[in-house]
């Protein structure tokens, strides 16, 4: 198909879709609809074809950014799992958070948990620069209740009261970090795949998150919370500005982690209907 014909269906310019194809112009939701509509796409293409588009826009823009799992930014750092935890902390300070102990990356308490490899999650990085991570852990208990009552508490966490999920059930999962440096926003879109491929990775296990609990400290992580479509259940207890949040199995389906990977969103709507 020639882009005049591309242009014609899809109602848009030539010039328009030749900075599609270049990765100059960002290609409008209602683009990828038309995609599965008029050429038959089906949703995985969509999202290869979003993907595709977000490499060339890095590399178009002289940026390098690169997502890594745990062990592979671990390796980045000479194999020391505390650099790691200094190397988010120095993140953490370059934005000057002021966050309280146990809700900061630079916490004896995330150098102690990092170190035991209980904190999964991916990173963005650029250059020798962590510039965004999405952390995950479990809990031993069931920290629900202290979730409802909205008195979870970061600075109580130690190594010994967590766990690695290990056999195929459900499991309670807390998010204790998604952090993003300022001036790098746009390495969010990277974070969220990389978020997804961590919960694809603990499908291939049969390893279920039944819920997923995270508390916002600031303005962006409000706003990445209701993004992700966690629930907002009020307001911290001890901490005043910090809001406490869930995201259910049914959110995850039907959450923008289910519209990006429909192996999640039909695994977890399965999990509900046979619950």
């Amino acid at each position: 198909m020639t882009q005049e014909e591309l242009a014609l269906m899809l109602n848009v310019s030539v010039d328009a879709v030749s900075k599609y194809e270049r990765s100059l112009s960002y290609i409008r939701g209602d683009l990828e609809y038309q995609l599965q509509e008029k050429l038959g796409w089906s949703l995985e293409d969509v999202i290869a074809c979003r993907e595709d588009w977000e490499a060339g826009r890095a590399q178009h823009s002289g940026s390098a950014y690169r997502l890594l799992n745990n062990q592979e930014v671990i390796n980045e750092f000479g194999g020391s799992s505390s650099a790691v935890t200094q190397a988010v902390a120095c993140m953490e300070v370059d934005d000057g958070d002021g966050l309280p102990g146990g809700f900061s990356a630079a916490d004896t308490v995330w150098r102690d948990i990092q170190k035991s490899g209980l904190l999964s999650g991916p990173y963005v990085m650029l250059g020798s620069k962590i510039v965004g991570h999405v952390g995950l852990i479990f809990p031993k208990s069931n920290p629900e209740k202290s979730f409802y009552e909205l008195l979870f508490d970061e600075a109580e966490l130690t190594p010994d009261l967590l766990k690695r999920p290990l056999l195929p059930r459900g499991y309670f999962a807390y998010c204790p970090a998604i952090y993003v440096a300022r001036g790098h926003e746009n390495a969010t879109r990277l974070l969220l795949a990389g978020f997804v491929t961590e919960l694809e990775e603990l499908l291939e296990r049969e390893i279920f998150v039944r819920e997923i609990g995270a508390i916002s400290v600031n303005g962006l992580g409000t706003q990445l919370c209701e993004d992700l479509g966690l629930k907002f259940l009020g307001a911290h207890q001890r901490y005043a500005g910090f809001g406490v949040w869930t995201l259910s199995c049914s959110g995850i389906a039907n959450s923008i982690v289910g519209r990006r990977s429909t192996k999640l969103r039909d695994a977890y709507l399965s999990t509900l209907l046979s619950s």
